[in-house]
């Protein structure tokens, strides 16, 4: 039987909870039987030329029209950006140099929280599979919630109804949208009356993320906390870091952060605290995989975000059999609920401190809810639980392979 070529169409193979999407799905598909090829806007190497004058001359002009080449593992193609600022032209731009491919492939999955907007340039061309983690409007409202101006100022903007218009039509084109999270598809549902939806939880691979027996780590209780993008309103930091410093006047604790780089503002917040001596930037890690020994290592995880559209270190924390504690924030709700692996709280700092106390002072409680989160990430995120349940979306989009 011929394997089924698949094209994934994404925003680009970044870091973050994007990098870990995109893998998952181009595993997904490769565990699935089709050969699977990553497109996006951009370059290979990322670089650009500098100066705008340049920039413009070198996008418009670009030759190859498409690079190609394997990055982390992924067939990817990567195409010339356009140079303008309108969000609808880039799509047009993206789309039209996409098309004289698409009839080299069987299949069409759009990911990435904006990306699905490219889809309505190419509806009438590809039946299509669109899996997201967010809409827009849902997270720059959570930005806009924590002061960022940036957010403001794109809900303010003369073009954010068209952008909007362009968002909720290509959910509404889309063959069949698979939502990361129950949160995630009611704001789908509710932003695109008619949209063809269905909950499916990005895997998580539970070979690499899993418990390890024996003792965690030499020294008192270590929080955790994951986010690539540390300064982003949305992961709310601030509460973290005033949760943890009502922590560490009862309990003699660490708190490890990684990601990316801190802003001034955090690091003084920390200072002015008290508790910048407990708190341990680990930074950006070479891999995403290279999270598994400091889940294995900490105490609890925690989460502080005002919103998030699924929570990819919630599913691998449950995996590694490391409890969590997180804010009500939208993805990660239905999963701890469901598993008792974890405790959600209010977004407040009294909340959360309390809620680390109580688990800090239980461990037999923490023992379960450990073992509950193994049980359940095994059951309902691993790549054998979701395989199937994706195989059968693909299937019902695009028809049985031959």
């Amino acid at each position: 039987m011929r394997r089924r070529k698949a094209l994934m169409i994404v925003e680009g193979v970044g870091g973050g909870g994007t990098f870990a999407m995109n893998q998952a799905v181009h595993e997904l598909l490769k565990r699935g039987g089709a050969q699977p090829t990553v497109a996006y806007p951009g370059t290979l190497d990322g670089a650009a030329p500098q100066g705008r004058v340049r920039r413009l001359f070198a996008r418009l002009t670009a030759l190859p029209t498409v690079q190609r080449g394997v990055q982390a593992g992924m067939t990817v193609m990567a195409f010339p950006v356009f140079p303008g600022r309108s969000a609808d032209l880039r799509n047009r731009w993206f789309a039209r140099r996409l098309r004289p491919h698409l009839r080299a492939y069987d299949e069409f999955v759009f990911s990435n929280p904006t990306v699905p907007r490219v889809l309505r340039h190419l509806a009438d061309r590809v039946p299509a599979l669109c899996w997201v983690c967010t809409t827009v409007r849902d997270e720059l409202e959570s930005q806009l919630a924590g002061g960022d101006l940036a957010a403001a100022r794109q809900l303010r903007d003369a073009s954010w109804p068209a952008r909007e218009a362009q968002e909720r039509q290509s959910f509404l084109a889309a063959s069949l949208v698979l939502a990361a999270s129950d949160h995630t598809a009611a704001c789908v549902r509710a932003f695109a009356p008619g949209a063809n939806v269905r909950t499916l939880p990005l895997p998580v691979d539970t070979a690499v993320y899993a418990p390890r027996g024996g003792a965690q780590h030499d020294g008192p209780p270590a929080l955790l906390f994951v986010a690539a993008r540390l300064n982003d309103p949305r992961k709310n930091a601030p509460l973290l870091f005033q949760a943890f410093a009502q922590v560490r006047r009862e309990a003699d604790a660490s708190l490890w952060v990684v990601g990316g780089e801190p802003a001034p503002d955090l690091v003084d917040l920390c200072a002015a605290l008290g508790i910048a001596d407990r708190v341990r930037f680990l930074g950006r890690l070479p891999r995403h995989t290279d999270l598994a020994p400091w889940y294995r290592r900490a105490t609890l995880l925690v989460v502080a975000s005002r919103q998030e559209g699924y929570g990819f270190p919630v599913s691998e924390a449950m995996a590694c059999g490391l409890p969590v504690v997180s804010t009500r924030c939208g993805g990660p709700e239905t999963a701890l609920a469901e598993s008792g692996a974890g405790v959600l709280t209010g977004q407040d700092a009294d909340s959360l401190a309390a809620a680390i106390l109580d688990l800090l002072a239980d461990p037999r409680r923490r023992a379960a809810m450990a073992q509950a989160g193994v049980a359940y990430a095994r059951a309902h995120l691993s790549f054998e639980a979701v395989g199937p349940r994706f195989d059968a979306a693909r299937a019902a989009v695009f028809g049985r392979p031959a």
